[in-house]
């Protein structure tokens, strides 16, 4: 009776009686074979006396009845060691789903939690004895989840299946809502429904990284595809992954034809020698040429390549281009005819002085014309290069001497790039100084030194002639060649040094003059 109205949910049965009223049955059964004995022997025992064996009688009694409750006895303890080890079993299984990552829970066949774990109650946020025996649709599924929830629950039961997974959000004991997902299996006893027993994790967290990350490639995918220039993706391998409509309206392929192309497919055959970045040259699927402006960075596993369409800014440059070097080319030309009608007229002037000034015009004019041929010829319309244009112009005025009177000429001078606001000044301060040379210093030497020196620069001219007296006759001299030249070094804001030993040697420190770009 005492195994039989044992609460087994409650802590496991104890063979250790505790009270007296866990020892009235073999009390029962004590005062029974008394009872039983006075009986035989009080009302029986004439009987018995007669035959002969009462005390027999009363000892065989006693040994079954003292069999009878010893066997009941191994039988309850036996059956006190089967329930103990299934308490123990059941205590090493609630620790083991106590340890578990997961939320696991039993459900009755009634749908209320029977069992639940550690993770569960932090899960739902409530303690075991609030949460077990509650009905889970009911009080754990959002009101707008419940219906379809309970409904897929019944109808994979229906058809028999075995689990099911699915998402879906529950509100915890707190009112919060996660988002979790399930693995539910059904328990089954002879065909019978005993309840399921459901599996789940918490991925609210990457629910939400999920969605944001979504959210995220929408909105990449949107500045990706609406961006005004051409972007395409590449492998590792420099093959392209992705592009925009951008690229595909540029460079006239499709999408689908231009995944898997390599970038260098793309790109006009002499640029493949350097660098990728930078202005170059891309064809088209109909071939034509396009100039860009191409940057790449690096991003994870990928390079993205950025592309600007520079071919109506390149192709109006170069009409630019044109109309200058046209530009230069005519003002040369109209210098040169304008030397061409002051040699006319020398030829018709008798006087040798007014001859003389119009041919130092003509070598003036001509220094600056060949600074306009420089540029005509030039890659950078913006600058010249002043050891060829020197060389050159010392070339012409050295024409026309006799073998006999030209003095050897020596020339030194860096490979240095003048915009034409300085190299105009330099170019007449040369004609100048090696044409006075010429005609005055009577001179067997002379040097044209050009050289760079600590963010300045340095021009020499010299020769080894007869000289002058002292350097105030040039700096006083009103002739028009010094007046030029002290003009032009003021332009240039620079400085001059005279020395007259052993000849005559000008040196000019002067600076580069800043140059605006008109175009």
């Amino acid at each position: 009776m005492e195994f039989f109205k044992e609460d087994w949910s409650r802590p496991v049965y104890s063979p250790v009686k505790g009270r007296i009223t866990a020892y009235l049955p073999e009390i029962f059964v004590l005062l029974f074979y008394i009872m039983t004995t006075i009986a035989i022997f009080e009302v029986g025992g004439f009987i018995l006396s007669k035959i002969g064996f009462a005390e027999e009688v009363i000892i065989a009694y006693g040994l079954i009845i003292l069999l009878f409750t010893g066997r009941q006895n191994l039988s309850m303890k036996e059956n006190i060691k089967l329930l103990e080890n299934v308490e123990s079993k059941r205590k090493t299984a609630e620790m083991y789903l106590d340890v578990a990552g997961s939320l696991i829970m039993v459900l009755d066949e009634r749908d209320r939690v029977k069992l639940i774990n550690r993770r569960g109650l932090e899960i739902l946020e409530g303690e075991r004895d609030e949460i077990t025996g509650k009905h889970w649709f009911l009080t754990f599924v959002p009101p707008e989840d419940r219906e379809w929830r309970l409904k897929l629950y019944q109808d994979h039961l229906k058809q028999g299946d075995d689990s099911y997974r699915l998402e879906g959000d529950i509100l915890t004991l707190k009112g919060r809502r996660k988002t979790v997902s399930w693995n539910v299996r059904f328990l089954r006893e002879n065909g019978e429904l005993r309840g399921s027993i459901i599996a789940g994790d918490d991925i609210t967290d990457i629910k939400k990284a999920r969605e944001e990350l979504e959210i995220s490639e929408k909105r990449y995918r949107s500045i990706f595809e609406g961006a005004p220039v051409p972007i395409i993706s590449l492998n590792h391998d420099g093959r392209v992954r992705d592009c925009n409509s951008a690229t595909e309206r540029v460079l006239e392929y499709s999408a689908e034809e231009l995944q898997g192309m390599n970038m260098k497919d793309l790109m006009h055959p002499d640029d493949l020698k350097g660098e990728t970045e930078g202005l170059g040259r891309l064809i088209s699927r109909s071939g034509r040429l396009i100039y860009a402006n191409i940057r790449v960075t690096s991003i994870c596993d990928e390079e993205i390549v950025i592309i600007e369409d520079q071919t109506e800014i390149m192709e109006s440059l170069r009409e630019k281009e044109l109309l200058l070097r046209e530009i230069h080319h005519r003002v040369k030309n109209n210098l040169q005819i304008i030397s061409s009608l002051l040699s006319i007229q020398e030829r018709q002037i008798e006087s040798r002085k007014l001859r003389n000034i119009l041919a130092e015009s003509r070598d003036r004019i001509r220094s600056i014309a060949l600074v306009h041929e420089h540029l005509y010829h030039s890659t950078d319309l913006s600058t010249v290069s002043i050891r060829g244009y020197l060389e050159n112009l010392i070339s012409k005025i050295t024409q026309g001497q006799t073998s006999s009177g030209v003095p050897r000429i020596h020339t030194s001078i860096e490979d240095l790039e003048f915009n034409l606001e300085t190299s105009l000044p330099v170019g007449l301060i040369v004609n100048e100084l090696v044409s006075n040379s010429l005609k005055h210093a009577e001179a067997s030497n002379i040097y044209v030194e050009l050289k760079g020196l600590n963010g300045e620069f340095e021009l020499r001219v010299a020769d080894d002639g007869r000289g002058v007296e002292s350097p105030d006759v040039i700096t006083g001299s009103r002739s028009m060649g010094w007046y030029l030249i002290r003009a032009l070094i003021d332009q240039l804001d620079g400085e001059m040094d005279i020395e007259t030993d052993g000849g005559l040697s000008i040196r000019i420190r002067f600076h580069e003059l800043s140059y605006e770009k008109r175009y």
